[in-house]
């Protein structure tokens, strides 16, 4: 025999692990809800959300890579997660599927799904090892690796750390020259997306910009 009270805390321990990577409770489904640092790649399988929606899904450095959602029943499916607005997804013969954005929800979309259906979503890559030094006159150079399939991208620039604006738009080089000067430098950030046709990637914050001798 067992304590039931050991059973509940089993139980208890395997229903809060699952609910850090997903949650369905308030009629939509929250991927990576509250993902520990120390969990910053994995995947998942065969979680089963509210709807009778069985998910599958991978990431890397905490941030989503792919998910695959087979409707069990179908109808209407939400799901919720960062930059998914601009994330494709596509059902089981491959097509892609429209989707909409929940209204006053900036980082949750709806879709219809069909009984016994995988649905793929793909969420843009983001570029990756954003730098930026600065060189007095000869301006700011933002730097980055290309992301994978990507056609061009966009740079923002704040001088607050809080509003950015864009300052180059579909760039397909994967670097940019800031011609503006800065009193104080060190107050100055860049953001990064990359584009995919008529998608755009999450931003990409490349922390404040440095003189080329302070860079280590």
């Amino acid at each position: 025999t067992h304590s039931p009270y050991q059973i509940d805390g089993n139980f208890g321990m395997t229903s809060g692990v699952a609910e850090m990577l997903v949650q369905s409770n308030m009629g939509y489904i929250n991927l990576l809800p509250a993902l520990p640092d120390a969990w910053s790649d994995g995947s998942v399988e065969g979680l089963v959300a509210r709807g009778n929606f069985e998910l599958s899904y991978d990431w890397a450095d905490g941030k989503l890579n792919q998910a695959q959602i087979v409707s069990n029943k179908g109808g209407e499916c939400q799901v919720q997660y960062s930059g998914i607005a601009n994330a494709t997804v596509t059902d089981s013969d491959g097509k892609v599927v429209e989707t909409t954005k929940v209204s006053g929800k900036t980082n949750r979309v709806s879709f219809n799904t069909e009984e016994g259906k995988t649905y793929t979503i793909k969420v843009p890559e983001s570029p990756k090892n954003v730098k930026a030094n600065y060189y007095g006159e000869s301006g700011t150079k933002v730097s980055w690796a290309a992301a994978e399939g990507a056609t061009s991208y966009n740079v923002y620039r704040s001088e607050d750390g809080t509003t950015f604006e864009k300052v180059a738009e579909k760039t397909e080089r994967t670097s940019f020259v800031d011609k503006k000067a800065f009193t104080d430098v060190s107050a100055v950030s860049y953001k990064v997306t990359a584009c995919y046709e008529d998608k755009e990637s999450r931003r990409l914050q490349s922390g404040n910009s440095q003189r080329p001798d302070t860079v280590k």
